[in-house]
């Protein structure tokens, strides 16, 4: 038997619960049971919003755990990425000239090499089998790749073997094509001849298509630095090679090397 008091206590729960928030609802199946029928059966002008809490409860059971196992194999397929794309470092670095510069066709067979190994087919399906099976917006979860794909990123020093720290590692088009973002800010910045122009602001891409003739198009990763005088200015040259470099011994510890995701999302 339901008493009177039992009644005027559900009421008042209903009156204060907070539709908009799962958490706040009952989670207890049996109080859920019970709660559900007194409102329906006491109180018939409270069945659209009963029916309604129904809703929230079956949209908070669904929602939380899929998503965090989504999460969790979506950083899995990128740490196997990572652990392929990484199989031939560190690659060993020579130097030439004065400033001592690092070879920049090493530097950029090293890199190119390595997200070459990914198999990116394969790593798209098996993405696009993961977001077919969640819940969650493509937005969003092209911001979970994204956040994982920066998260795993490696530092030069994984990359790179590298014997003199007085070296300076060139900003070559791929090295910042690869280069998360932030890594080398305030970084000092030299140019060939060992002189310091500024220090490092960020990355910036240049698209140019091939001419009349070809429908091909290329994009090149480039770089601004701050100057001495506290203006910005780009890279001069649209191909670095050894134009510019920063030293090794304060991007080492850096995180340098990011799989891109253009290959994941067209």
């Amino acid at each position: 038997m339901i008493l009177r008091a039992d009644r005027f206590r559900i009421l008042e729960l209903m009156d204060t619960i907070d539709y908009g928030n799962p958490k706040s609802a009952i989670r207890n199946p049996q109080s859920r049971s019970l709660f559900f029928a007194l409102s329906m059966s006491c109180f018939p002008q409270k069945l659209a919003t009963a029916c309604f809490l129904v809703l929230l409860l079956s949209r908070a059971d669904w929602g939380q755990e899929p998503a965090k196992e989504v999460k969790d194999k979506i950083d899995q397929a990128i740490q196997s990425a990572y652990q392929t794309a990484s199989a031939g470092f560190p690659c060993k670095l020579k130097s030439k000239g004065k400033p001592k510069m690092l070879r920049w066709e090493e530097v950029d067979r090293c890199l190119n090499s390595a997200a070459e190994r990914v198999d990116w087919d394969a790593l798209r399906r098996e993405l696009e089998s993961l977001r077919a099976a969640s819940r969650v917006s493509a937005e969003e979860f092209r911001g979970t790749v994204e956040s994982g794909l920066s998260h795993h990123a490696l530092t030069y020093e994984r990359a790179f073997a590298v014997k003199n720290p007085e070296a300076l590692l060139p900003l070559t088009n791929s090295l910042l094509k690869f280069l998360p973002a932030d890594s080398l800010e305030d970084v000092p910045v030299f140019d060939r001849v060992g002189t310091q122009v500024g220090t490092f602001l960020g990355t910036y891409s240049y698209e140019r298509s091939g001419g009349l003739a070809s429908a091909n198009t290329y994009r090149l990763a480039l770089f601004q630095y701050t100057d001495r005088n506290g203006n910005v200015q780009p890279a001069g040259d649209k191909l670095l090679l050894d134009s510019f470099g920063v030293p090794w011994k304060e991007a080492q510890n850096r995180r340098g090397f990011r799989l891109p995701s253009d290959k994941l999302f067209q």
